[in-house]
């Protein structure tokens, strides 16, 4: 008499997120590019961010089409600018994700 082995199955729930609603041309443009570029976020060219860590900080948007900005009189992507200030800031970090660090109207890129 063979005895077989039973498989058993678990179903985990999912945590719920609490993400804060897309509006619909951010959640297009994600889904096209990959990323949000500071056109689809409405930043004028030219437009001053500031630094979140230190408002006297700033870099000016260059390029909007493809997130460069002007940061110490070099064309830098908004992660480098970042990464650049956070180690000046003294903070010894590797990567940065840019629109967590730079501001709109006091507002971080992120949360626009």
């Amino acid at each position: 008499m063979k005895t077989g082995t039973a498989k058993v199955y678990l179903q985990i729930p999912q945590r719920k997120r609490s993400k804060k609603p897309k509006t619909q041309e951010k959640a297009i443009a994600k889904e096209i590019t990959g990323k949000i570029t500071l056109e689809e976020l409405f930043i004028p060219l030219g437009y001053m961010l500031h630094f979140t860590k230190d408002n006297k900080i700033t870099c000016r948007a260059v390029n909007i089409y493809e997130n460069k900005v002007s940061f110490e009189e070099r064309e830098l992507s908004l992660s480098s600018a970042a990464l650049i200030a956070l180690n000046k800031s003294g903070l010894n970090w590797k990567s940065a994700r840019g629109i967590s660090f730079w501001k709109y109207k006091a507002e971080t890129l992120l949360n626009i």
